[in-house]
């Protein structure tokens, strides 16, 4: 009996002490052309971050990298960067994610970023939405489905 408490109690010790890598991601709107934003976060990581570059694909628009800080010590984690360019807004949604660290790793490269970003290319510029005319809205709803709408002149009163 003392052996099976034993055993329970080491069993649950022990998933105690394991723990899973956190999957935490940050993510951020960069204001910049695609074009402007690939190529300052891939000088951020590269040159200003002196970080170890494993793969880069700037049509698929990510970045690898191994990450190394103060916190970590010498180990190496693993990194990545996302670019994906949005059509309708022309904003371009960046996000970064280091799965061994704690999250304000992750936020604190998207603050270099943003900074970086507005140092070497100033003001974000402005981003002009296309104006749709009344015909164009009318019988949409708001993720542009059109929606059919049966005729109402051909409905006939009874006497």
């Amino acid at each position: 009996m003392l052996r099976r408490l034993a055993l329970v109690a080491m069993l649950l010790g022990s998933s105690l002490v394991t723990t899973t890598p956190a999957f935490a991601r940050a993510q951020m709107d960069s204001p910049y052309s695609y074009r402007q934003s690939f190529g300052t976060a891939l000088r951020l990581i590269k040159v200003d971050l002196a970080l170890v570059v494993t793969e880069v694909n700037a049509e698929w628009g990510y970045v690898l990298f191994e990450y190394v800080s103060a916190d970590s010590g010498a180990r190496k984690n693993r990194g990545s960067l996302q670019l994906v360019e949005s059509d309708t807004t022309g904003s371009v949604q960046v996000g970064i994610q280091i799965a061994q660290m704690p999250s304000f790793h992750e936020e604190l490269l998207l603050d270099k970023l943003r900074q970086k970003l507005t140092d070497e290319h100033g003001a974000p510029p402005e981003r002009v939405r296309k104006k749709e005319s009344d015909e164009d809205r009318r019988g949409r709803n708001p993720d542009n489905v059109v929606i059919l709408e049966p005729e109402r002149d051909t409905l006939k009163k009874r006497r």
